[in-house]
């Protein structure tokens, strides 16, 4: 039954995850501007293509980064095709350079928009590198903004070029920027984003941003309670005597979650860890009579990854998985005159489940976990499948 409910859970992502295909445009080399739905997947890193088709009912199609000149969806998102210089020195403290000017390699790119107007500002991203870019004029052509970490010899230093400061000075010229606002911003994209905001916003000319807080992290606390079918038994190494399987027996939880939704890939993924209180108490009689008694009371503290799939602006379903670390309190074990001590625990879990405004119900799978690990004669397996309920509070 177990497995059968473990493969239910595993194979619930590729049945219920949705591919979103939203409205938009790509122009291509001739600057012909197509309509079309394009796959919105919400790129973490930048893309060198699309995937699109004409209706709901057709077949997809893709296009590469060398037949679109830029792509938008919606107001959500647009991108556009550059011949640049990047520098795609590392940030890693351990791989530092010495050399303090930028190392240029020549790419074809697909830039995010961040702020369109008189100044445009962009962003590529690629695992652990983020650059921003600029151009102005007729914006054919895309500047890096420079900033670079590197060493000095013979020095643990860790040093900064911040040319962009420069640039930005040489190329935002305003009576509503002074020079302080040059001196004082970071290379952060929601600061980079206000300055090139507040400088087109100066010329009165059109201003478009792709850019806003909603497209940051957010964080969700709920409370949580559910009920759990746990399962519970116990070997021995040397007398299979001894062996004994509980029978199944409900468990209540309750606790709190934690949920920190990413703002990449249209909000889908999240980092949660939802702490919770468990007390397990059986007691029963073996074929011989003999009395047999579990008293395990656990703190859960649970670290998972969630991904959503929407079904509407309300409602979404979820799948997730990850690992659970149980600390006992006072636990043990009585069989025949032994009183076997039980032990801290880690176990993976997945679990699928439906969320609709501030309610949640998710049915969780905690696969077995060793409870005697301190005894080298003995072994034991604690699993549990149960509804887990949650309501958001903030």
């Amino acid at each position: 039954m177990k497995k059968i409910v473990l493969l239910l859970l595993l194979v619930s992502f590729p049945i219920f995850a949705q591919i979103n295909f939203e409205s938009g445009y790509f122009t291509n080399n001739n600057n012909s501007k197509t309509e079309c739905l394009i796959r919105n997947i919400g790129w973490y890193k930048n893309p060198t293509g699309i995937e699109y088709k004409w209706n709901e009912n057709d077949v997809s199609k893709t296009a590469s980064i060398s037949e679109i000149k830029e792509f938008s969806i919606g107001n959500s998102s647009k991108y556009k095709r550059f011949k640049l210089k990047i520098d795609r020195s590392t940030s890693d403290i351990n791989q530092l350079s010495y050399d303090r000017n930028p190392i240029y390699t020549e790419e074809t790119l697909l830039l995010k928009v961040l702020v369109e107007g008189e100044a445009n500002l962009y962003e590529y991203q690629d695992v652990n590198l983020v650059r921003f870019f600029m151009s102005t004029g007729n914006h054919e052509t895309a500047e890096q903004l420079v900033f670079k970490e590197f060493k000095t010899e013979g020095s643990t230093e860790i040093n900064e070029n911040n040319f962009y400061k420069q640039q930005l000075l040489n190329n935002l010229k305003s009576d509503k920027l002074n020079l302080n606002d040059f001196k004082v911003i970071t290379y952060k994209k929601q600061q980079l984003v206000d300055l090139f905001l507040k400088f087109n916003t100066s010329k009165e000319t059109k201003t478009t941003t792709f850019e806003s807080k909603k497209d940051q992290s957010s964080v969700n606390f709920k409370v949580i309670a559910g009920v759990n079918a746990t399962f519970l038994n116990f070997e021995n190494n040397i007398s299979s005597s001894a062996d004994y399987t509980f029978k199944t027996k409900s468990v209540f939880t309750i606790g709190f979650e934690v949920e920190n939704i990413f703002p990449f890939n249209q909000n889908k993924w999240s980092l949660f860890t939802n702490p919770n209180f468990q007390s397990y108490k059986k007691t029963e009689l073996n074929t011989k009579n003999q009395s047999i008694e579990a008293n395990y009371k656990f703190i859960e503290l649970p670290l998972g990854v969630r991904y959503f799939m929407f079904l509407n602006n309300k409602s979404q379903l979820f799948i997730d998985a990850g690992v659970a670390f149980s600390i006992t309190s006072k636990s043990n074990l009585r069989y025949s005159g032994q009183v076997l001590d039980i032990s801290n625990s880690t176990n993976v879990f997945t679990g699928v489940g439906f969320k609709s405004g501030r309610y949640g119900i998710e049915l969780r799978y905690n696969l077995s976990k060793g409870v005697l690990g301190e005894y080298q004669s003995w072994n034991s397996n604690y699993s549990s499948i149960g509804i887990l309920l949650g309501y958001k509070i903030l």
